[in-house]
This record gives C-alpha cells, sequence and structure tokens, in this order.
C-alpha cells in the first residue's frame, strides 16, 4: 500500500482509520514507519498530520487524540533525525513556545500537564527524561502545576533507578531505547 499509492492517500487513509472505534496501533505504526522510510515527503506531511492532531486535541480538550498525536510522533521519532526530528526535537517544538496551544488558556495548560501526569505510571524512562529535561512552556501563574508534574516524573525515575545524568556519548537521543506498545 504504501509503494503503490500517494503519501498524502495513505496518510488520509491511516486518518480515517484513526478516527474509528477500534484502532489496530501495530499496523498503524507498521505502516507509520514504511511510510517514513520509503516517501521522502512523508515527513512534511506527517508534520502537517500531526499539527492538526494538536490543534484538535486541545480545541476539544480531547485525550484519545493526544494519545493518537504522541504515539504517531514517538514511532516517526524512532526511525531516526535523517527521516523524522527526535522526539526531544518534536517535544520541544510542540510544547517548547509561549504561542503552543496548551499556552493559550489556564485550560489547555491543566489539559496537558494532566495529560502528562496520567502517563507517567507507564512512561519509559527515556520520555520522562526528555519532558524533565526539556518541559513544556508553562506561564508564570502556572508554573507551580509544572513543579508537580516534573516531581512526579522525577520520582518515577527515581523509582526506576534512572537517574537524570546518565547521559553520556553514546546515549539514544531520538527515543529508540525502548519499544512502543
Amino acid at each position: 500500500m504504501c509503494l503503490v499509492f500517494s503519501v498524502e492517500c495513505v496518510l488520509n487513509r491511516l486518518q480515517q482509520v484513526l478516527e474509528t472505534d477500534e484502532v489496530n496501533w501495530r499496523h498503524i505504526l507498521s505502516c507509520l514507519s514504511h511510510l517514513l522510510i520509503y516517501h521522502s515527503r512523508t515527513q512534511s506531511c506527517l508534520t502537517d498530520l500531526l499539527s492538526g492532531l494538536l490543534r484538535s486535541a486541545f480545541d476539544a480538550y480531547d485525550v484519545e487524540k493526544m494519545i493518537t498525536l504522541f504515539l504517531l510522533a514517538r514511532q516517526a521519532s524512532l526511525e531516526g533525525p535523517a527521516v523524522f526530528p527526535s522526539y526531544s526535537d518534536w517535544f520541544k517544538l510542540s510544547f517548547g513556545g509561549s504561542s503552543s496551544y496548551h499556552a493559550k488558556s489556564k485550560k489547555s495548560t491543566v489539559f496537558l500537564l494532566k495529560f502528562l501526569s496520567d502517563l507517567v505510571p507507564y512512561e519509559p524512562p527515556q520520555y520522562l527524561k526528555v519532558h524533565v529535561m526539556h518541559p513544556p512552556y508553562i506561564g508564570g501563574k502556572y508554573r507551580s502545576l509544572l513543579q508537580e508534574y516534573v516531581t512526579l516524573a522525577k520520582t518515577r525515575l527515581r523509582d526506576l533507578k534512572v537517574s537524570l545524568e546518565e547521559t553520556g556519548i553514546f546515549e539514544v537521543v531520538n527515543g529508540s531505547a525502548g519499544a512502543v506498545e
């Protein structure tokens, strides 16, 4: 399918599938990886799709769209920086600025931080480390909410016996140290 149809056609079909109730994530993520590897235009098309999901998730405060957004971005980042930005770069670009969707209101800020907090018990350490080392932009009035999340994430990292200082020359920066389920 990825070789026969255009990138836009396949991504449109994937988006339709993602809007159904039951999704076979293994097939979706495998298809996305193949697209990224075999079609050079996939990165820009996927970036547009992720931007649309991000906007839609914050417009409706839709947790399912946030989950979809994070899963697709993480899978894409696993393919390496030649194909898609690292997870760290994607996260900083999506949430690191004052013009990001979550920075527009208290409700949006709370939505993002609650989403990230709810993931903490299940989150692989490499993603928690990105969130702690490059936290989302949070306005001054709501910094205490961010601090609560960072404390929770650091506690989880300690529980997993993972140090934030465990960085070295061979560190995997694109998030591929753990598998996406």
